[in-house]
C-alpha cells in the first residue's frame, strides 16, 4: 500500500513517532515505493523494502530511547518528565 499524506500511514507510527520523522518517513516511503524493482527487493515485497528505507531514513535524523518508547532528534536529549510526588510532598509544601 503506497501512503499518500501522514493521516494514511499505520497508527503506530503516528503514535510513536514525532511529526517531523513522520514527514521523512513519509517522504522516503513514497520515494523507495516508487523506485522499487522487483529483482533489488529479494524475498521483500514492495511494502517491506519501503518500510525498510523509511526507517533507515527516520533514523539518520532521530534516535529511539527504547526505555521511554519516545523518539527525539539526535543530539538532543528528550524531555524529562517532572514525576508526581504525591500527596506526602504536597503536604510538605503546604507546612
Amino acid at each position: 500500500m503506497r501512503y499518500e499524506k501522514i493521516e494514511d500511514l499505520p497508527e503506530s507510527l503516528r503514535n510513536d513517532l514525532p511529526d517531523e520523522a513522520q514527514e521523512i518517513y513519509l517522504e522516503a516511503y513514497q520515494k523507495s515505493w516508487d523506485s522499487f524493482k522487483e529483482e533489488m527487493g529479494g524475498d521483500l515485497g514492495q511494502e517491506a523494502v519501503a518500510h525498510r528505507d523509511a526507517m533507515h531514513a527516520v533514523k539518520q535524523e532521530f534516535v529511539e530511547d527504547k526505555e521511554k518508547g519516545l523518539w527525539y532528534r539526535k543530539g538532543e536529549e528528550p524531555e524529562e518528565e517532572e514525576e508526581d510526588e504525591g500527596l506526602l510532598s504536597d503536604l510538605a509544601d503546604a507546612l
